[in-house]
């Protein structure tokens, strides 16, 4: 029997969104399985290590049944038998907030790391080659890990260690230039606006949109 798609907007609107390690990029679909032919729901996934999968989706997303491809369990596996004694230490700490920012939904500055698509290096998924680089690289008790380049990923290249004070003051500067970019962007598009057609009642609704957003966003900065 031919799968069915599950074609309402709701559904549609699903793909692109993240659930931990996996990635929804095809519309959700019915399948019957086994010997009773039960209908359940199903769905493509991208996870973080890049493979892809159809996994079963009956429920909502957040109640899904998997969390990655299998990837997550292996490496939490391995977490739990590494026997490296850092598990209360500051740097293990530092570990752990960089992955979280990144990876995990329920991190509290997740929609500024992770969904904007920042990673961490492949290398420094092993705690203890990150432990290496960080001992030979300026780290000491009480400081926090930086991106140079806010755009850029969690790698070697791009990363020093900063006191707390310093991490703080280069967030707000990095939060407020990014904001005063989308600014100009609305700006640009506001003019776009203008020039298409001002007698359109649409297009006058728009930028209105547009101008109370712009006035928002300025003041955040």
């Amino acid at each position: 029997m031919m799968n069915k798609e599950i074609t309402n907007e709701k559904n549609k609107n699903l793909i692109g969104k993240q659930f931990d390690y996996l990635t929804i990029i095809d519309v959700p679909f019915y399948k019957k399985t086994g010997k009773k032919e039960i209908r359940h729901r199903y769905v493509k996934v991208r996870c973080l290590c890049g493979k892809e999968k159809i996994i079963r989706f009956d429920f909502s997303p957040k109640d899904g049944y998997e969390r990655s491809c299998g990837c997550k369990t292996i490496e939490k596996t391995i977490e739990r038998s590494t026997t490296h004694g850092d598990h209360d230490s500051p740097l293990y700490f530092v570990w752990r907030s960089m992955k979280g920012r990144c990876y995990s939904t329920k991190y509290p500055n997740y929609i500024y790391y992770g969904a904007k698509n920042i990673r961490v290096y492949e290398d420094w998924h092993d705690y203890l080659k990150f432990k290496e680089w960080a001992l030979g690289n300026g780290y000491q008790k009480g400081l926090h890990i930086h991106r140079k380049n806010s755009l850029k990923n969690y790698e070697p290249e791009n990363c020093v260690f900063i006191t707390g004070s310093e991490n703080a003051k280069c967030v707000h500067r990095d939060r407020k230039r990014n904001l005063e970019i989308l600014i100009e962007k609305l700006k640009l598009l506001e003019e776009e606006i203008k020039k298409i057609n001002q007698e359109n009642t649409n297009l006058k609704l728009e930028l209105e949109i547009y101008k109370l957003l712009n006035e928002s966003i300025k003041s955040m900065v």
